[in-house]
Parts: structure tokens; sequence; C-alpha cells
């Protein structure tokens, strides 16, 4: 499937119930496969995320952070983001988000919200 552009952009939407045990090295070929509709992937990925795949969120969180602010994608982010406990996802943050920017802050407030802690 992820040989074929048309079926590969398919994953998302036919297996989103079953994402969070896909290996990681898979999510990160979709995630790569022109096409793609990025934001309706993470949405799938954010609707059952798994701790396993720090990869995955590393790049979704790089990707949203090089983009446009959109408070609807970064909650998506977010969710995708509380699979995570305290320490990795600091961990992860303090990586990605360097220079204090107004969505950077967003994002990690909304993950928090979304774990309930701080």
């Amino acid at each position: 499937m992820l040989g074929q552009a048309p079926l590969a952009t398919s994953i998302p939407h036919l297996l989103v119930d079953t994402l969070d045990t896909f290996p990681e090295e898979i999510l990160l070929q979709v995630l790569d496969v022109p096409g793609l509709d990025f934001r309706s992937t993470v949405a799938a990925i954010a609707g059952s995320p798994s701790p396993s795949h720090t990869r995955v969120h590393r790049l979704i969180a790089r990707r949203a952070l090089a983009g446009e602010f959109d408070p609807w994608f970064f909650r998506d982010v977010a969710k995708a983001l509380r699979a995570h406990p305290r320490a990795p996802l600091l961990k992860l943050v303090q990586e990605e988000c360097q220079s204090g920017e107004d969505k950077q802050m967003w994002l990690i407030r909304k993950r928090t919200q979304r774990r309930g802690n701080c």
C-alpha cells in the first residue's frame, strides 16, 4: 500500500482505529507520502496516540511549529502528545520548542490542559 500514493493516502482513513498499533517506521513513511492530507492524518493519530511513537509525535510537532498557527490543528497535535508521561514530554518539548514563540507556548498549554496536569 505504501508504494502506491493513492492507496497510501487512504491509510489514515481506512485504518484509523488501529494506527496506534502500527510500527513507528510505517507511520513515519505514511507521513511522508506525497499527496497525504497531513492534518487529517494527525487527527487520526491523535485519536489513539501511542507512547511508543515518539519519533512520529516529534515529527508532527516539528511540522506544526514550522507552519502557520491553526488552533484546531494544534489541538490535534496536543492530543497526540498526551500519550507521553511528563518527563519524556518535557524533553521532547525542550528539543522542539526552543525560541518561545507564542504558538509553541500555546501547544505546551494545550497539551497540559489535555492531560490535566502541569
